[in-house]
C-alpha cells in the first residue's frame, strides 16, 4: 500500500515534525500552525483523509435493507444524493457513524477507518434473505479533502464551478489527469469543505495536479482538529461511540429521520426526542491560562462531577485552550464556571456557547 503519509510530507517540502500520535492521524503539520489553519478557512487547503474507510453496498434491496438499519431516510434518496446517518445498538447506542452516498447501482459508506471491521460485522449480522452484498472498497481510492473559502475556485478547473456550493452529501464528478473523481460536499471540521475520492491508480498523477495549484496548501491534522473543535464537530471514536445516545451528540437534526417509521434502536431515540430530555449533551469549555487539557478529564462543578473532556486544543479564535465535553445540562450553561482535573493536572474555565452546524 502507498505510503501517502511520506509523500505528502515530501510534497510539502517542510522540515515540520510527523506528528506522534495514531497513524490514522497523519501529519501533525507541514508548515506554520497559522499559515494552515488560515488556509482552511480563507484559503484552499488540502488535507490528508486517508483515515476515511469505504464500504460499497450492490443488490437490489440495498436502499431498503439500509433504511431499517439506519437512523436516517434512506429509502428516498435519488441518485447523486446522499446524507448522515448513524447506526445504533438495540439499546439505541451509536455503533458508528457514516455518511450514505447514492450512485446508480450502488451505495457508498463513508466512514472513520477504525470503524470498518464493526460496521461489516454489523451488517453482516443482519442480512438475512436480502439480495445485499457489502464489499470494503477502502484501498480503491486516495481521500482527499479540498476546504475553505477558496476551494471552489480550485474545483472548478476540473468539472462544474458549483462543486463547492452542492447541497451536502451531493456526489459530482471532476475529471483530474484523466481521472474520474467523485467528490461530495463534507463540512468535516465547521468549514466549507469537499472530500475527494480518487481512483487509486491514478492518484499520485491527479494529487501532484492539486498540489501545483498555487491557490492550495497542504494542511495537517492540528489545523484541520482546531477548526472542528471551535466549530464543535463531534468526531467518531471520540465523541461518537458506543457510549454515547444520538441526541447527547447534538447531531439529531441531520442524522435522524423523525418520520421514517422503525429502525434497530429507534424507540430508544423516539422516548428521548418527545420527553425532551438528556442525561448530558455535548458542549465547549474555554479554559483559562494556557494549559490544554487532557481526554478524559473530569469536569467538576461544586466539588461533584459532571462530565469528562473528548478532545481539546489551543483554538485561535478564542485565543485560549478550547475543550469539547460531555456534561449534565444543569450545570453547563454558558458562562457558567467548571474545574477541569485529570492524571497530572487541572484548569479552570468556563462553558461558551456551541456554534450552529452548517
Amino acid at each position: 500500500m502507498t505510503d501517502w503519509v511520506s509523500i505528502f510530507r515530501q510534497a510539502a517540502a517542510s522540515d515540520a515534525p510527523m506528528v506522534s500520535m495514531p497513524p490514522w492521524q497523519g501529519c501533525a503539520r507541514f508548515d506554520a500552525f497559522d499559515s494552515e489553519y488560515d488556509a482552511c478557512e480563507r484559503g484552499a487547503g488540502l488535507a490528508d483523509r486517508t483515515y476515511r474507510g469505504l464500504l460499497e453496498v450492490t443488490g437490489k434491496d440495498r436502499a431498503g435493507w439500509l433504511h431499517n438499519l439506519t437512523t436516517n431516510h434512506i429509502a428516498r434518496l435519488k441518485t447523486g444524493e446522499g446524507t448522515y446517518a448513524f447506526a445504533l445498538d438495540s439499546k439505541g447506542r451509536i455503533l458508528f457513524d457514516m455518511n450514505v452516498l447514492v450512485l446508480a447501482d450502488r451505495i457508498w459508506l463513508d466512514l472513520d477507518i477504525r470503524w470498518l471491521d464493526r460496521a461489516r460485522a454489523h451488517f453482516e449480522k443482519y442480512k438475512v434473505i436480502e439480495d445485499v452484498t457489502v464489499s470494503d472498497r477502502t484501498s480503491a481510492f486516495l481521500r482527499l479533502s479540498l476546504m475553505g473559502s477558496g476551494a471552489g475556485g480550485v474545483l472548478a478547473l476540473f468539472g462544474p464551478s458549483n462543486v463547492a456550493i452542492a447541497p451536502h452529501f451531493q456526489v459530482c464528478h471532476l475529471t483530474i489527469e484523466g481521472a474520474d473523481v467523485a467528490c461530495f460536499r463534507h463540512d468535516l471540521c465547521g468549514v466549507p469543505a469537499t472530500d475527494l475520492l480518487v481512483p487509486a491508480e491514478s492518484a499520485e498523477p491527479t494529487f501532484g495536479k492539486l498540489r501545483a495549484c498555487p491557490e492550495v496548501t497542504l494542511v495537517g491534522y492540528d489545523a484541520v482538529n482546531a477548526h472542528r473543535i471551535e466549530s464543535a464537530v463531534p468526531w467518531p471514536v471520540s465523541e461518537i461511540n458506543d457510549s454515547v445516545l444520538p441526541g447527547e451528540t447534538g447531531q439529531t437534526a441531520r442524522a435522524v429521520s423523525i418520520d421514517k417509521g422503525c429502525y434497530l434502536g429507534q424507540e430508544i431515540v423516539e422516548r428521548m426526542r418527545t420527553r425532551g430530555s438528556l442525561a448530558r449533551h455535548l458542549v465547549l469549555i474555554r479554559c483559562d491560562g494556557e494549559t490544554v487539557p487532557e481526554p478524559g478529564g473530569k469536569l467538576r462543578v461544586d466539588n461533584e462531577d459532571v462530565g469528562h473532556v473528548t478532545s481539546a486544543c489551543i483554538a485561535p479564535k478564542h485565543r485560549a485552550p478550547l475543550a469539547l465535553a460531555y456534561a449534565r445540562p444543569a450545570e453547563s450553561s454558558a458562562g457558567a464556571r467548571v474545574r477541569i482535573e485529570w492524571a497530572d493536572g487541572a484548569t479552570d474555565g468556563h462553558f461558551v456557547p456551541r456554534p450552529d452546524l452548517r
